[in-house]
């Protein structure tokens, strides 16, 4: 009897083991490169767009403090001008489909507990079944994901770990690299309706009507009030020329590293140059947006 328990402890050691080894080392640590970097560009494009509304308030209210009783300057109906909590709301939501679903990898690959993978799971499903309009998945992409979410709740952890970033990458890549196309389109300046044509243009409003003001003024409190917006101005002026370009580019670089990872998981071969071209665009993101840090 002692033999056959002591036979028993040993095999389910043994498959616990074999279970938790489905990735081998290469593979995890693409995996979580790619995870930490995808939340990384989730993260900073969120904030670049929540920086865009409060630039926009900021600008307003500054071209109204130097305009004064000014019938020449076009009305401003709402300091926000288009970047309303809605839509603002809206792309935030988006953009934090990216960032949540790298945090997810990133559990699914390090986690060793059950509730952590299914919290982790749960997350990742509700992020991608709330996205705005734009951005939403078709009911065949939410139930395929949803299938796999389900599957792996009885499944123990080693299991889980492997079905989840095996499925998951796969299933997702189609609808997430879909997602930051879109984000590519809205963080072009020179794409018809973008955010970023958007603002470029309340940015150059405002600077040029400072430079006018400044150009007028005689007294020394106006000059440096006019200064002082110019500056704002200017600088996002130079932030979709400079910045913009970065997002776009690690956005790029992401779904390369996406397809990369995919095929690599899918045929259990990998190269980890794609994702380390990932993570270098992303540290230059990170960099060109420290330039503007305040």
């Amino acid at each position: 009897m002692r033999k056959h328990l002591i036979f028993i402890s040993v095999t389910l050691i043994v498959l616990t083991a074999i279970a938790g080894c489905g990735l081998h080392s290469v593979q995890r640590t693409a995996i979580d490169d790619f995870a930490a970097s995808t939340s990384a560009v989730g993260k900073i494009t969120s904030d670049e767009v929540l920086s865009m509304r409060n630039e926009t308030i900021n600008m307003n209210r500054n071209t109204l403090i130097l305009a004064g009783p000014d019938q020449n300057l076009p009305r401003l109906v709402d300091l926000d001008g288009t970047f309303k909590p809605n839509i603002t709301l809206a792309m935030v939501k988006a953009v934090n489909a990216l960032k949540t679903y790298g945090e997810s990898l990133e559990s699914f690959s390090k986690a060793t507990q059950q509730d952590e993978l299914q919290k982790a799971a749960g997350n990742l499903s509700t992020s991608l079944n709330g996205l705005p309009e734009k951005y939403k998945l078709t009911a065949d992409e939410q139930g395929a994901i949803g299938k796999i979410i389900t599957a792996g709740g009885n499944m123990i952890v080693g299991e889980m770990k492997e079905h989840y970033i095996k499925n998951i990458v796969p299933t997702c890549k189609e609808p997430l690299n879909r997602l930051a196309n879109l984000m590519i389109n809205d963080f072009d300046e020179n794409y018809p309706g973008s955010i970023a044509q958007v603002f470029l243009a309340y940015s150059v409003r405002s600077s040029t009507y400072a430079s006018r003001v400044f150009d007028q003024c005689k007294e020394m409190s106006c000059r440096e009030k006019a200064i002082t917006s110019f500056e704002g101005a200017n600088a996002n002026v130079v932030r979709t020329e400079t910045v913009y370009p970065e997002i776009r580019k690690s956005l790029k670089e992401m779904i390369k590293a996406h397809e990369a990872l995919a095929a690599a998981l899918e045929s259990n071969k990998l190269s980890q140059a794609d994702v380390k071209d990932f993570s270098k665009s992303i540290k230059n993101l990170a960099d060109a947006i420290k330039v503007f840090a305040k």
